[in-house]
This record gives structure tokens, sequence and C-alpha cells, in this order.
């Protein structure tokens, strides 16, 4: 939001501080006082959206998925987690429930984790995939009964 600031006072021959033009930056002091000023806006911390979240996310795959889920016995939902990364806060309008940040997927540890539950509520054990060579019993801890422990090594 600074950059972008001093970019456009810039480019509509604004005149700005000198320690703007020395850093190619406006100060927190500016963004301070628009934040001050705009007070639907506010600095918050989005989650972390992968590129293919992102772009798979349109209305075709929403609407298939609503004309399908009709004949759906169970529900089966994949989900990861990472151990390294955490995106910095943005600015977003407040109020606003969801905020998010396109990240890479490839930074840190990834464990997926898989679901299965159907319409009346009966679930399977969920099944972890680690990136690891081999399996060893340290991952199963902590796993609910009959969970399935993997791994895989080419993510």
């Amino acid at each position: 939001m600074r950059k972008f600031a001093f970019h456009y006072a810039v480019a509509k021959d604004v005149v700005v501080p000198k320690c703007w033009t020395n850093h190619e930056i406006a100060s927190y002091a500016w963004l301070k006082g628009f934040l001050h000023h705009h007070k639907e806006l506010s600095l918050r911390s989005p989650q972390a959206t992968s590129l293919g979240r992102v772009t798979a996310f349109n209305k075709t795959t929403v609407a298939d998925f609503y004309s399908n889920i009709k004949d759906v016995i169970f529900n089966i939902d994949e989900t990861g987690f990472t151990t390294v990364h955490k995106p910095g806060k943005i600015i977003s309008f407040k109020g606003k429930k969801q905020v998010g940040k396109v990240t890479s997927g490839k930074r840190g540890t990834f464990v997926m984790v898989c679901c299965a539950i159907s319409a009346i509520g009966t679930a399977v054990p969920p099944v972890f995939v680690f990136p690891h060579v081999r399996v060893a019993e340290l991952l199963k801890t902590g796993a609910p009964p009959g969970s399935l422990c993997l791994t895989h090594s080419s993510y």
C-alpha cells in the first residue's frame, strides 16, 4: 500500500516528502493517517490460499459441485497443513469475514489429510500422507483410532 501510494503520487505529479523519494515508499505516518481517514479499512492477517485453489474456484466448478452433491454417498475432502509459511498482514475492509492471500505451496513441510463422511454422519477414519520415505511409529502419535498413515517422497 505504501509503495502504491508513492508511485501513484509520482504519476500524478504530487509533491511528496524527501524521505518518500529517498526510499521510494510512503511513510508509516502516511499509512496511519490513511487508515484513520478510511475507518472501513484495517490491517488484517490473510489466510494462505494456494494458487491452485484460487484458479479452481470459478462459476463452472461451483455449479458442478452443487449439481453433483445430490448423488454423492460419501463426501471426501483433502486438506493439508504446512509447517512453516504464514503470510504477512494486508489491508482489507472491516467486517470482512475471510481475507486471503496467494502463497507458494513449496515452502515448509506439507502434511495432507483426507477425510470422508456420509450424509447420515458415518465417518471413515482419516488418511494422513507425510512427506517421508518410511512410516515411523512417531507419525501415528495422537491420530484418531483406525487412521491410516502413509508416506510419499515426491512432494
